[in-house]
């Protein structure tokens, strides 16, 4: 850090300061599948809030024929809520991001069955470890759809770019979002 010296002061006999890191570079972290599928327009979800992505910037993932499926954390952090019916959980992340994982469409209907939590609230989790057990089957015999969301709840605090979503991706493995606190 440089400072201003007068001619009749003396300089100061400390080192200077290193400048520190932009701020937003501190907080880049990158968003892993939380699903095993294949990535989904999100203007295709079944629902017209999530389909203009309102509640935030969103990635869609369609399971599939998969009968049985882990939705899994995208990334490290502390599990903020856990749905009592148990097809939605939301992780505040290392660096703030507020990331809501919603399994199906309407599926709170279900009323739990076909979801089991597998993480309590306040529990800290790294990305790909588990958070729901979703039966894919159970959504698809009570007629609602499978496609499941994760959702950047607070992206206006953060700079969002989506990856390369045209292959199938692997959850915990596959990165498909990338977060960057704005300054």
């Amino acid at each position: 850090m440089l400072r201003s010296v007068k001619a009749d002061e003396a300089p100061a006999s400390e080192p200077a300061a290193a400048p520190a890191a932009a701020p937003a570079l501190l907080a880049a972290e990158t968003l892993v599948a939380p699903l095993a599928g294949s990535p989904a327009a999100a203007a295709d979800i079944a629902d017209p809030t999530f389909a203009a992505e309102i509640p935030g910037p969103t990635v869609a993932i369609d399971p599939g024929e998969a009968d049985r499926l882990p939705a899994v954390a995208p990334c490290g952090g502390t599990v903020s809520t856990v749905f009592d019916a148990g097809h939605a959980a939301g992780i505040t992340s290392g660096s703030g991001a507020e990331i809501l994982i919603h399994v199906g469409v309407d599926t709170v209907k279900m009323e739990g069955e076909g979801f089991s939590k597998l993480v309590s609230e306040g529990q800290r989790v790294a990305a790909g470890d588990p958070l729901l057990d979703v039966d894919f089957s159970a959504v698809r015999r009570a007629g609602y759809p499978a496609t499941t969301m994760m959702i950047v709840s607070n992206a206006y605090d953060f700079d969002v770019g989506r990856l390369d979503l045209s292959a199938p991706v692997e959850p915990g493995k596959s990165d498909v979002m990338g977060l960057a606190r704005k300054g």
